[in-house]
């Protein structure tokens, strides 16, 4: 039977997830933490309502990173899910928001009539310059969304390929960072959350690729720097 962390281990993570809930979940009352054969089970108690279970955390040895499972009300039971990093590890405060926006949204008092973005797949499509960072940046601020839900193909060009979105080739290893892109979407989709992508970089790819196979037809069999020649 797999061992439960030491005792100082617990009592850290009981504190860590207790300090976030103050600041992200405010409306909580306590978080509380039970182990039992190397699991930690969380569950967050809130003021005249019964303990809430929010999700099962797997000891991994490391004190940062923990297996996620999420609890299932339906079921009763805990099931071994994504958190929105795409991995199934990952902190404990990500591990309790990703539970709490599932569990705990419905119990938030209005603030200032807050309108949050509703759960599902948001796409903004248009030409560079035309306002859509500055439109995902004001939802970021007004706290409509959150910026992990934000997927944009520039950055993920970025990471992949160590460079600014500026400096990256627009047609670089396209295939690779639009499948990067739809992991991450279907994966906060997976868990109810929001995701927001930004089609930008795959339409201009798309018109730069339509206007090569246009070059091509117009020139048969000539390459993408052949012109015609007048004759002789």
């Amino acid at each position: 039977m797999p061992k439960n962390p030491p005792e100082s281990m617990q009592q850290h993570l009981r504190q860590r997830l207790n300090r976030h809930a103050r600041e992200r979940w405010p409306y909580v009352d306590a978080i509380t933490v039970r182990f039992r054969a190397g699991f930690a089970y969380v569950e967050a108690e809130l003021l005249g309502e019964r303990a809430i279970p929010l999700c099962r955390l797997r000891f991994t040895g490391v004190l940062h990173t923990w297996g996620f499972a999420l609890y299932l009300e339906s079921t009763d039971s805990y099931r071994d899910s994504i958190l929105p990093n795409g991995l199934p590890a990952g902190s404990p405060e990500e591990a309790l928001d990703c539970a709490g926006y599932l569990y705990l949204k419905a119990f938030a008092p209005g603030i200032d009539g807050l309108i949050r973005v509703p759960a599902g797949l948001v796409v903004l499509v248009g030409p560079p310059a035309s306002g859509k960072t500055s439109f995902v940046r004001a939802l970021i601020a007004g706290r409509q969304i959150d910026k992990d839900a934000v997927v944009s193909s520039d950055e993920i060009r970025a990471e992949l390929f160590d460079t600014s979105p500026a400096e990256a080739d627009p047609e670089a290893a396209d295939a690779l960072i639009f499948e990067e892109r739809d992991r991450r979407i279907a994966a906060r989709l997976a868990i109810g959350h929001s995701a927001v992508a930004d089609l930008t970089t795959q339409l201009r790819i798309q018109h730069n690729a339509g206007i090569r196979d246009t070059n091509k037809r117009a020139n048969p069999g000539k390459g993408p720097a052949s012109r015609n020649l007048p004759p002789h």
